[in-house]
């Protein structure tokens, strides 16, 4: 046998005779027409028979013997088909008094040689069968994987959806937590993601998907949160993906303190929301372009961005809202009853996602919807850019705007929404006071998380004041009290400084939790 390219092949074949140390050719079977000139090696069979020798007959007849009362008989041993060179079978047979298997293989295939077909390419042939690969009539369909010494590239990690892709994370929210703190970029493949990511304190982040076949959700439990948070960051880039939510807000930048949040790039997205499809709250150099964004026309539906920044410009964004009437939900694939409508507010909208291929396709229809035409009934959702007050040096510049019950481009804030931010109060307060004579203690927890620095005052009847101060755990301890009728006031932190909490001391111990 012969070596070439790799694998070896047959060249000569021939029956010969064990004499000495020699093999005496007697009968030559196969010969090719050049032998190889490097090296070869062979294998020694007691025997060559063709397969045709050993038909299968009919009972009584008895298969024709090969040696030592071992009989074979082959299917349809004259069709070439059949049977490849190097086909091959084994069995055990034991010498002497030993007892063998009347039947030692009953109609089985070959064991070997086992094939593993891997595609190449696929070919789109020609009349003249004279293709290239630089006339695109060549489709490399390789697998092509680099050294591992070689992997370099721009993407600090790829992530898969754990379906029909798979990189270094199939989770997004798990690639920005193994992120370094110098930042990095994070590609996402094609495929459904899910995601209510949080990127809270970083920099220099860049999450980049592949266009449309890089579609976003938000995750089972949190379908009305928002798919990206981006809190007190700079330097972060949302790119190039698909961003679908049927009944929150996709992309939301806040900071706590003016200048936290700046150099946020948001371009070249498709984003179908329904509440707002990017808020922007205390921003800087916030860069917003390029972005191709439908609302959902649902009650209560907001705008499509609503932006309280500085510095920031905002153009070339395609937006519209899809007009209700023009957006059925499509039918199960299956031909089973039909998807929920997602613009009704009643609707299960869990149904809606839960549903690969029908969510597929729904939202393969918004993309389709042509937005020149005036709607049956009035819009419900706001549609729109409104840059909120408090906002200084935006430039909104070449912008498509169709459809939508608010205006085109809204400047300012509505008194309501102002009234809303300025007075934002907590949710709970839970006190409970328990008497132990001249003496107070509590502790000030905030998601059972003791607050220090944080000033506790009373005053009694007579106007006199007790102020302390929560140490590091949260507690304070206040001697020498009046209880009768004590009024006491607790600010809270400065994220916070709007609220007060206020009551009245019936007894010695006083517990607050804000939430």
């Amino acid at each position: 046998m012969g070596c070439r390219t790799g694998f070896w092949r047959v060249t000569y074949g021939a029956e010969v005779t064990l004499n000495g140390d020699d093999l005496a050719v007697s009968n030559e079977r196969y010969v090719e027409s050049a032998l190889p000139s490097g090296k070869v090696f062979f294998r020694l069979w007691n025997g060559i028979s063709a397969i045709a020798s050993f038909p299968k007959v009919t009972p009584p007849a008895e298969p024709n013997l090969l040696r030592d009362g071992i009989r074979l008989e082959f299917d349809n041993p004259n069709t070439i088909t059949y049977y490849r060179p190097g086909d091959y079978w084994t069995f055990k047979v034991r010498a002497g008094e030993i007892i063998n298997d009347e039947i030692l293989i009953n109609n089985k295939p070959p064991q070997g040689i086992e094939y593993h077909r891997v595609p190449l390419a696929e070919l789109n042939w020609d009349a003249d069968l004279d293709i290239s690969f630089e006339a695109e009539q060549i489709e490399d369909c390789r697998d092509v994987f680099r050294p591992l010494t070689q992997q370099n590239g721009c993407c600090t990690f790829a992530v898969g959806d754990g379906k029909i892709s798979h990189g270094d994370f199939d989770s997004i929210d798990d690639a920005i937590r193994h992120l370094p703190k110098s930042g990095g970029k994070i590609c996402l493949l094609p495929g459904l993601h899910q995601a209510n990511a949080i990127i809270q304190g970083k920099r220099n982040i860049k999450i980049e998907g592949c266009g449309k076949h890089t579609r976003v959700i938000p995750r089972k439990e949190m379908r009305n949160s928002s798919i990206f948070r981006i809190i007190d960051s700079e330097c972060i880039a949302l790119l190039d993906m698909d961003l679908v939510t049927l009944g929150g807000t996709a992309i939301v930048l806040e900071a706590t303190e003016i200048g936290n949040l700046k150099e946020i790039e948001i371009g070249h997205n498709r984003i179908i929301a329904c509440k707002e499809a990017i808020h922007v709250k205390q921003g800087m150099n916030i860069y917003i372009h390029h972005n191709k964004i439908r609302m959902l026309d649902k009650a209560m539906a907001g705008v499509a961005m609503y932006l309280i920044t500085e510095d920031s410009l905002v153009e070339r964004n395609d937006i519209g809202v899809i007009p209700a009437e023009k957006t059925p939900p499509p039918d199960k694939p299956d031909g089973g009853e039909a998807t929920p409508d997602p613009t009704d507010p009643c609707a299960d909208l869990e149904i809606v996602y839960s549903s690969i291929p029908a969510f597929v396709a729904y939202i393969n229809l918004i993309w389709q919807i042509p937005l020149f035409f005036i709607p049956t009934n009035p819009f419900k959702a706001l549609g729109g850019i409104q840059i909120a007050g408090g906002s200084e040096r935006v430039k909104v510049w070449e912008n498509t705007i169709n459809g939508g019950a608010g205006n085109g481009i809204v400047l300012g804030t509505s008194l309501a929404k102002f009234l809303e931010d300025l007075e934002e109060i907590p949710e709970e307060e839970e006190q409970s006071i328990e008497h132990e004579g001249g003496q107070l203690w509590g502790r000030v927890v905030s998601e059972e998380t003791g607050l220090k620095d944080i000033t506790v005052f009373l005053q009694n009847q007579d106007g006199t004041n007790f102020p302390n101060q929560t140490q590091d755990d949260g507690f304070f301890f206040i001697r020498k009290l009046r209880l009768e009728n004590i009024q006491f006031q607790l600010p809270l932190p400065a994220t916070k400084s709007s609220a007060l909490s206020h009551g009245k001391i019936l007894s010695g111990n006083l517990f607050t939790k804000l939430r």
